[in-house]
């Protein structure tokens, strides 16, 4: 009798526990998807906001979502020379499943630009930095992307 009652606490506690760890990783999953599903959106309306208008009519990059997830991406120093030579620009379009703009050096495109895409899908930022020629992309995510053809 005494063990059948050391064996039911084991067992119950062990049941117990293996719930009680059930529930914690269950809440810590859904707190991690809800702080990136609060995101998503954000960056999302922020590009659904301006479609259609020029990045510096909608002061785009004032926006403390994008400039965050931005610095995130490129680094301060980046940041500072996309936001100082980010000049002539494209409206903000959306097809193909992603958010696009471009922007170049005034008198200097195709030697100093950038393109920014989103993938409000994937919440994929994209980079496409260009400077004297010299040329990076940065992403969020490695994945395959298509970055649009581009004549200014």
């Amino acid at each position: 009798m005494k063990i059948e009652a050391i064996m039911r606490c084991t067992t119950l506690a062990i049941a117990l526990t293996i719930s009680t760890s059930i529930v914690s990783n269950a809440a810590t999953t859904a707190a991690t998807q809800s702080s990136r599903t609060m995101e998503k959106p954000a960056l999302d309306k922020v590009f659904r906001d301006a479609l259609g208008e020029y990045p510096y009519d909608v002061k785009l990059f004032d926006n403390p979502i994008l400039r965050q997830r931005l610095i995130r991406l490129l680094g301060q120093q980046r940041y500072d020379m996309l936001i100082e030579y980010f000049q002539v620009q494209t409206p903000i379009e959306y097809g193909d499943g992603a958010y696009h703009t471009f922007g170049c050096q005034a008198h200097n495109c195709g030697f100093t630009e950038f393109e920014i895409l989103y993938y409000p899908e994937d919440d994929n930022l994209c980079i496409r930095y260009r400077i004297e020629d010299n040329e990076s992309i940065f992403m969020d995510k490695s994945t395959y992307i298509s970055w649009p053809n581009q004549t200014l």
